[in-house]
């Protein structure tokens, strides 16, 4: 999805905009001119004194447009209602990880003074205790690639005992943190145990944490702990699995979680990493007190932009809201000008059909009576219009399937409130233009000629 920040206005589309408003402007402009033009004078003098129905061909063209108006409204209105709805169901999701209350910090570490794995990891032990020393954290660790920036550091991920080439082995999301890391994010280890210092020690095979999905495609039907896998690399020493965690949406809330890898950071060390602290207060307010601890133990290292995990979710999903939003927009103002059109054309029904109502009235006819016939008659092309929109809406929804978030579509929920929010602001609508349009005087009526 493109960044909002991207988002500018192209004077192509302005221009196309613009000529298609003058089209349709003059199309609608030029269709009463050519029946007026097309017209028998003394024809249409003799309707204008004498009839009190209304010209048909008028009538049959309004309803037309009429109906046109509701199906393209009640289309929009759709699509707004399946961005709506797809965005509330991403928001609702169970991401696998708690955002509140913790702080992302990136850093840099000048690479003439860590260019080797044993300084680089002794700085990481001081970050990490240095923050963890400060008032109002409880926990904080190191990450390889911070959260919600994509599947990043993939790498082949065979079984040991598979015979398969490493081409056809699955591949896993690899992330090297520290022992507190899964505290930290709240993600759940659900059998096993986390990292800790004690598999530091020479002599033990790399300690491994799997996710969910990971362990039920490497080994389906068994259990994962203690079994062993590698990257497929000939001379590389391979990892056991010491726990398996819950599926994390780490590297994107859209998508399905991808197969993880975590391993502790002492394995492979970079000099730009991730440090995600978890506070007791509000964690923005904690950087200032965070900078001052990271330059106590390096001024050289960079601090980049430190940023909460909550303001990383809504930056990650602020292109679908964007969608939402602007489609929202749309959708409101094409509910308002379909609820116009239908009370205009309602009323300009009734306008000319007045003095046949008010002889209706004065020959014995009810109110309401004639109130319920002028609503009949704008009730159908509503219903046609509500028709084509449903039909319309279902062809549209193939094309912005891929803008949908764990929603079908066709949702038939989604449809089916749209579709009564626009036929009861219709119907509304009418009712309103047939009651203010009737204002009977059957007294006024019989004077006239």
């Amino acid at each position: 999805l493109p960044r909002v920040a991207e988002v500018a206005v192209d004077a192509r589309v302005l221009a196309f905009s613009g000529a298609v408003s003058v089209l349709a402007g003059a199309a609608v402009a030029a269709l009463p001119a050519w029946r007026a033009a097309h017209r028998d004078i003394e024809q249409t003098l003799r309707a204008g004194a004498l009839t009190t129905t209304g010209d048909r061909a008028g009538i049959r063209v309004r309803a037309v447009l009429l109906a046109s108006q509701v199906a393209l409204s009640l289309t929009l209105l759709v699509v707004t209602g399946l961005l709506a709805a797809s965005f509330a169901r991403l928001m609702r999701i169970d991401r696998g990880f708690v955002a509140e209350r913790a702080l992302l910090v990136p850093l840099s570490m000048p690479g003439n003074r860590y260019d080797s794995e044993r300084v680089r990891q002794v700085a990481y032990d001081r970050l990490i205790a240095g923050m963890q020393a400060l008032p109002g954290v409880t926990s904080a660790t190191t990450m390889s690639a911070a959260p919600l920036s994509g599947s990043t550091q993939v790498n082949t991920v065979a079984p040991e005992g598979s015979q398969l080439p490493r081409s056809e082995q699955p591949s896993a999301n690899f992330r090297f943190v520290g022992p507190e890391f899964f505290r930290t994010l709240g993600i759940a280890v659900q059998r096993g145990r986390p990292f800790t210092e004690a598999d530091r020690g020479a002599g033990h095979m790399m300690p491994a944490l799997i996710s969910d999905r990971a362990a039920q495609r490497l080994w389906p039907g068994q259990d994962a702990l203690g079994k062993r896998f590698s990257r497929a690399i000939p001379g590389e020493a391979g990892f056991e699995v010491v726990g398996i965690v819950g599926d994390a949406r780490i590297t994107a809330l859209d998508r399905t979680p991808p197969l993880m890898v975590y391993l502790p950071y002492w394995w492979r060390t970079r000099a730009a990493l991730s440090l995600v602290i978890r506070t007791t207060t509000e964690s923005s307010s904690l950087m200032p007190s965070v900078r001052r601890a990271i330059h106590a133990i390096d001024s050289e290292i960079a601090v980049g932009d430190a940023r909460s995990l909550e303001q990383l979710v809504d930056a990650s999903v602020a292109g679908r809201r964007y969608q939402m939003r602007l489609f929202a927009v749309f959708g409101v103002v094409a509910l308002f000008i379909a609820t116009l059109g239908v009370y205009a054309v309602t009323a300009y029904g009734v306008s000319q059909r007045r003095r046949e109502m008010n002889i209706r009235v004065a020959l014995g006819a009810r109110s309401r009576q004639v109130t319920a016939m002028v609503m009949w008659q704008g009730l159908a092309p509503i219903a046609a219009g509500v028709g084509a929109g449903i039909v319309f809406a279902i062809a549209v929804g193939g094309v912005i399937a891929s803008l949908l978030f764990d929603l079908r579509p066709r949702d038939p929920a989604v449809i089916t409130a749209v579709a009564a929010i626009m036929a009861g602001a219709a119907v509304l609508a009418c009712f309103v233009a047939a009651v203010r349009g009737l204002r009977i005087n059957p007294a006024a009526a019989l004077r006239q000629d």
